[in-house]
């Protein structure tokens, strides 16, 4: 097992419209990371001063996904996986979209943590 402790420019790479200004889709995509790393995650990474994400995967398989919201602001989140729950839900309104696609308006300070129901 290996555990990815830095971010490397393929897994930059991999999540396609990260970093892109506020209302784009977060899209957490692991497709360029090797194929026996089961388990990864990343902290903090900054979606333009807007939103910090965070991502983690446990045995192939994302489990869960945080966004923390410096600012307030909207922004799309592809969920990455069948059925989900909220872990945590503060000063965030959400919209579920066509696609397993989430539609966030956050308020600054606002949190969600949705984690993957394993369905």
């Amino acid at each position: 097992m290996k555990i990815a402790t830095f971010i490397s420019i393929s897994f930059l790479s991999a999540i396609t419209t990260f970093g892109q200004v506020s209302g784009k889709i977060i899209d957490l995509k692991f497709i360029q990371l090797p194929k026996d790393w089961h388990e990864v995650s990343f902290t903090h990474l900054d979606k333009k001063g807007v939103f910090l994400v965070s991502a983690n995967k446990e045995a192939g398989q994302v489990d869960a996904i945080k966004i923390v919201a410096e600012k307030g602001g909207k922004t799309r989140l592809k969920l990455p996986f069948k059925a989900h729950f909220f872990q945590t839900r503060k000063g965030v309104t959400i919209k579920l979209l066509a696609n397993n696609m989430l539609e966030l308006t956050f308020e600054k300070g606002g949190e969600l943590v949705v984690r993957n129901g394993y369905e």
